[in-house]
C-alpha cells in the first residue's frame, strides 16, 4: 500500500538464473498439463529439480494404521511394493515434511508429492529433522490439485513428470515474482492517511527455447465483486527475465478484501499455461495490521510456514508497522503462531514454558535518517506477557497477548502522536528449537530483488538472537536482518483500537492505587489514594478480552479507600483492575495463579 518505484531491469543483470522446473501430469487427458507447486530444494533439502526429470505413475502412500490418516506418511508404509519406482502422493499434516519424504524414499519411491491440507497455493517446506537424509525430489501441490489426482488414482492411473523440462514456447510468472502490497492487512485510517497506493508489477520469465516476443503483463483487482483496476503493459521481447511495472493503484474503496490477479501472455502459443497466472489478495480492515494475510473469521494471521534460525536457543522475530494517523490509538493485542520442534521425545508447548515467551513493542526513531533500524534508535514502549499457552499439551498453536504500557504496566499502549513507527517482536528466551509462523504465500521476493522497501518498517521480518542490558534487540544493518534469503512476512497480527474506557476517560490525575498480593490466588487488597473526595468508586475486574468480570461499588467519605476483593472464582491468567470515578479511571494489571 506504500508507493513503490520500479525501474525495468533485466533479471540476468542481478546474477540470478531461471529454470523450467515443472510438475506435469502426462495422463489421463482430463488432468494433462502443469501444476502449481513449491519445491523443497528452495528451502535447502531434497533433490534439485534442475538436475533431471523423474517420470512415473503416482501412488498414494498407505501407513501402518498408527495414525488417523494413513495417507499422512508419518509412520511406516505398508505398500512398498506399489511405491517401488513410483511417485509417492502424501497428505500434509501431523509430522514434518522431511519425515514424509524419507518414508516414501525408504519405500522405494523416486519422488514425493505432498498435498496441501488447506485451500490456496502450496507453501514452502522448511527442512525438518530428516532433511539431510532425503535425496529424492519433494514438491507440494495445492489441495484442489491433490484431490483431483487422488480421485483419478481411485479410477485408474495418473502419470506425472517432475523436474527440468524445457518447451519451445513458454513464459511464466510465479508467486515469488509478483509485486504485492507491503501489508496483507492494514487499518483503513492508516491506508487513507499515507499508504493509499502501490504499484502492481511482475517479473516475466522466458523458460522456453525460443525468444518470447511481445511479453504482456495484465493485472486486475476486484473489490466487493466489482473490478476496480485493470492495467496492461508490454515489452518488445524477453530472452531470460524482465520486470514490467503497471500504473499505480490507489486504494480508496474502503474496508474489505482486494483480489489481485496477474496474468502473462506473448505472441506465441504457450506450451505450459499453468504458470501464466498468479492470484493473491490483501485487506483493508477496521483495526487489524498484519504483514501477511489475515483471516477475519478466526482472528488469526495466515501461518502456512514454520521458520526459525539455527538449531535452537533464544530468538526474536519482529516486524514493523507504520502509523501516519496515530494520535488517540492504542496498541491493544498481538496474535502469533508458535511451534516447538519435536526432537522425538514428544515436546509440547508446556516444555517451551509460557514465561519464556513475550511480546515487545519498540518505538523507532530513525536518528541517522538511513531508513534502517538500529538498537540505539529503539525504545521499549509495550510489553505482552504470556501467562499460559492456550493448549499446553499441543506442540503448536495461536496465542494472543494483551499489550501493556511498558512504563505504567496498564493495558494498552497509547500512541502519543501521529507519524509513528513501531516494531513488534515475539521473543523466546530458552534453549529449545522454537519456531514462528510465517506466511509463505505472501512473500516479498519481488520487492527484495529490486530494493523496493522504502524503510526497515516494511521489511517482512527481522530476526535477532541478542539483546542489550536494557532488553532491546541488537539490530545493525551490517549484520543483516533476514533469516537467510527469506522474504516471508512473520505471522504477527496487531490489533489497534481507539482509546476508550468502559466507564469514562482514563485520567491518572484522579489519583493512584496499589494492589497486593500480586500474583494472587484468593483475595486481593486494593488501597486507593485520590486527589479529591468522591461520593462513590467502582472497582471493576476486566479480562484480556475487555470483558468486565465483576464490579464492586464503594461509598466514599474521604480521599482514601481500602477494599478486599474475592477473586477465588477467577481462572488463572492476567486481569486488570479498573478503579472508576465520575472523573475517569486508573488501571493496573494483576495475575491470578492456581
Amino acid at each position: 500500500m506504500l508507493k513503490q518505484l520500479l525501474v525495468t531491469f533485466l533479471f540476468a543483470a542481478l546474477g540470478l538464473t531461471i529454470s523450467a522446473q515443472v510438475v506435469l501430469i502426462n495422463s489421463p487427458a482430463n488432468l494433462e498439463g502443469g501444476l502449481n507447486f513449491t519445491n523443497a530444494f528452495d528451502s535447502g533439502w531434497g533433490a534439485d529439480l534442475t538436475t533431471g526429470t523423474w517420470t512415473a505413475d503416482v501412488v498414494a502412500v498407505v501407513g501402518d494404521g498408527s495414525t488417523e490418516d494413513p495417507i499422512l506418511g508419518c509412520d511406516s508404509l505398508v505398500n512398498s511394493d506399489e511405491l517401488m519406482g513410483k511417485i509417492a502422493l502424501v497428505n500434509r499434516g501431523n509430522c514434518n515434511f522431511s519425515l514424509k519424504a524419507l518414508n516414501a524414499q525408504n519405500a522405494g519411491a523416486i519422488a514425493c508429492v505432498i498435498v496441501n491440507n488447506v485451500a490456496g497455493d502450496p507453501v514452502g517446506m522448511g527442512a525438518g529433522d530428516f532433511a539431510t537424509d532425503v535425496t529424492i525430489p519433494v514438491v507440494m501441490i495445492s489441495q484442489t490439485d491433490g484431490a483431483n489426482v487422488r480421485d483419478e488414482i481411485a479410477m485408474g492411473t495418473v502419470n506425472m513428470t517432475i523436474g527440468f523440462v524445457v518447451f519451445d514456447n513458454d513464459v511464466a510468472i510465479t508467486s515469488e515474482s509478483i509485486s504485492r502490497s507491503f501489508y496483507g492487512a492494514a487499518p483503513e485510517a492508516q491506508v487513507d492517511a499515507a499508504m493509499q497506493s502501490f504499484l502492481p508489477a511482475a517479473e516475466i520469465a522466458n523458460t522456453g527455447n525460443n525468444l518470447a516476443t511481445n511479453p504482456t503483463l495484465n493485472a486486475t483487482i476486484n473489490y466487493g465483486g466489482s473490478e476496480v483496476y485493470n492495467e496492461t503493459a508490454s515489452e518488445a521481447s524477453v530472452d531470460t527475465t524482465i520486470a514490467i511495472g503497471l500504473t499505480e493503484f490507489v486504494i480508496d474503496q474502503g474496508q474489505g478484501n482486494y483480489d489481485l490477479r496477474y496474468s502473462v501472455t506473448f505472441d506465441s502459443t504457450d506450451e505450459l499455461e499453468s504458470d501464466n497466472e498468479v492470484i493473491t489478495s490483501f485487506q483493508v480492515t477496521e483495526k487489524v495490521y498484519s504483514k501477511g494475510r489475515y483471516d477475519a473469521a478466526t482472528g488469526e494471521p495466515n501461518s502456512p510456514n514454520i521458520v526459525r534460525t539455527g538449531t535452537g536457543g533464544a530468538v526474536e522475530f519482529a516486524t514493523g508497522f507504520d502509523f501516519p494517523d496515530a494520535a488517540g490509538l492504542v496498541l491493544d493485542t498481538a496474535t502469533f503462531f508458535i511451534w516447538v520442534d519435536d526432537d522425538g521425545t514428544g515436546l509440547t508447548l508446556a516444555d517451551v514454558g509460557a514465561s519464556n515467551v513475550s511480546v515487545f513493542v519498540y518505538d523507532w526513531d530513525d536518528l541517522n535518517n538511513d531508513s534502517l533500524p538500529e538498537t540505539n534508535e529503539l525504545t521499549i514502549v509495550g510489553l505482552g506477557v504470556l501467562d499460559a499457552f492456550t493448549d499446553e499439551t499441543a506442540s503448536s498453536g495461536f496465542e494472543s497477548v494483551q499489550i501493556l504500557d511498558f512504563e505504567e504496566t496498564t493495558p494498552g499502549y497509547l500512541i502519543p502522536e501521529d507519524n509513528k513507527k513501531y516494531f513488534v517482536g515475539v521473543r523466546y528466551n530458552g534453549s529449545l528449537n522454537v519456531r514462528m509462523g510465517f506466511d509463505g504465500g505472501y512473500q516479498q521476493t519481488f520487492a527484495g530483488n529490486y530494493n523496493q522497501f522504502p524503510t526497515g518498517i516494511e521489511f517482512p521480518h527481522i530476526v535477532v538472537t541478542e539483546w542489550d542490558a536494557t532488553l532491546k534487540p541488537v539490530m545493525s544493518p551490517a549484520d543483516g536482518y533476514y533469516f537467510g534469503n527469506l522474504v516471508y512476512p512473520v505471522s504477527i497480527a496487531l490489533i489497534v483500537n481507539e482509546f476508550e474506557n468502559s466507564v469514562g476517560e482514563n485520567n491518572p490525575e484522579i489519583g493512584s492505587f496499589e494492589m497486593f498480593p500480586n500474583p494472587v490466588s484468593d483475595f486481593i487488597n486494593v488501597e486507593t489514594n485520590f486527589s479529591k473526595v468522591f461520593e462513590s468508586v467502582d472497582y471493576s475486574i476486566v479480562n484480556n478480552n475487555g470483558q468486565i468480570i465483576s464490579t464492586t461499588t464503594r461509598n466514599m467519605n474521604g480521599t482514601t479507600d481500602n477494599v478486599t476483593l474475592d477473586i477465588s472464582n477467577l481462572a488463572a491468567g492476567q486481569y486488570f483492575m479498573n478503579v472508576n470515578t465520575v472523573d475517569g479511571s486508573v488501571s493496573k494489571a494483576f495475575t491470578v495463579q492456581r
